[in-house]
């Protein structure tokens, strides 16, 4: 059975949504299907309840934004590409309403993010809620950065080598430090053309952050 479809619109910068900046998917497409907004102190969450007895896709527009998914399965919300993120959203999740974990995962189509679910083992309803958190909590920047002088900046995009290890002396790990600096010889070079700093952030903790990335930023 083919999946069916629906779609959630994020309004132009708001990317964390208020309620009445959404609007939940047709009943015509998707009829099973209802979404929610749910406020955290640190972000939204979308939660959606479908019928489970077939493959979903649920569609989030996020309007002028650079939707970048990573390896880790998280999703950075940039104003466009290189720039700092206004936002990231968790890993995929759904589950059923028995608990049984249900295969799902994201994909990224321009500005729109779509969750792709599949059908419940047993049969039930499905709960999915795609997280977005905000990267300045409470007002303020969270997680920890390092950022590169211009000079530095320019011989990383050359080569990455100097980014690595210059992330595992500040405690992350020798692997972690490299696949952070992996792509980040393009955001350097973008750094470099607009006269600014590349810098790298982590978000959690100090020796294991859930999630790194690179940005430009004045310096």
């Amino acid at each position: 059975m083919l999946p069916c479809c629906g779609s959630l619109k994020i309004n132009e910068g708001s990317l964390l949504p208020q309620q009445d900046s959404i609007t939940t998917p047709a009943p015509s497409k998707n009829a099973g299907t209802k979404t929610k907004l749910i406020e955290r102190e640190d972000g939204n969450q979308l939660v959606s309840t479908s019928d489970g007895d077939a493959p979903l896709e649920l569609s989030f527009e996020f309007s002028d934004s650079f939707l970048e998914k990573l390896p880790s399965g998280h999703i950075l919300v940039r104003p466009a590409e290189g720039e700092e993120p206004s936002a990231y959203i968790e890993p995929a999740w759904a589950k059923d309403v028995d608990g049984n974990q249900v295969n799902t995962h994201f994909s990224v189509d321009g500005d729109k993010i779509i969750q792709h679910i599949s059908s419940s083992p047993a049969g039930k309803p499905v709960i999915s809620d795609p997280y977005i958190r905000d990267v300045h909590g409470w007002g303020k920047k969270i997680g920890q950065e390092l950022v590169f002088s211009k000079d530095e900046t320019s011989g990383i995009v050359i080569g990455t080598a100097y980014c690595a290890g210059k992330l595992a002396g500040v405690g992350l790990g020798s692997w972690l430090a490299k696949g952070a600096c992996a792509g980040v010889s393009a955001v350097a070079g973008h750094a470099t053309n607009t006269g600014r700093c590349l810098t790298i952030r982590a978000l959690g903790g100090k020796y294991s952050p859930n999630i790194v990335f690179p940005y430009a930023t004045r310096c």
